[in-house]
């Protein structure tokens, strides 16, 4: 499913094609291992927070219903967006790992759990 999904960015012009290259390999990857990312939105933007400073990443994307979004801020935006991709991945993980919580409860007939 990695061959149709799309990275769309916003606001991070200040990335080079390179690095922007490099997440996008990097995001590919988590894509094959998870399988059901289709759209990957990359956002860029001033930190509305005081003590954050500089920019803020948002990474976010829609997988089985589901919303997955993790932010990260710094004063580096460089730095910002590989830990927001860092944190997007923990959140698929976390996701799957629920999801395969679910399926066990329901096969032993238990209350599931929430997701």
């Amino acid at each position: 499913m990695t061959r149709g999904m799309q990275i769309q960015w916003d606001g991070l012009s200040e990335i080079g094609a390179e690095e922007r290259e490099a997440i996008e390999a990097r995001l590919r990857r988590i894509a094959a291992r998870h399988g059901e990312l289709s759209i990957v939105h990359i956002a860029g933007r001033e930190s509305r927070h005081h003590r954050r400073g500089g920019r803020e990443v948002n990474v976010a994307a829609r997988t089985k219903g589901r919303e997955i979004a993790a932010s990260r801020g710094g004063a580096e935006i460089g730095r910002a967006l590989h830990d927001a991709v860092d944190a997007f991945a923990r959140e698929l993980r976390r996701l799957r790992a629920r999801r395969a919580e679910r399926r066990l409860a329901e096969r032993a007939g238990e209350p599931l759990p929430p997701l």
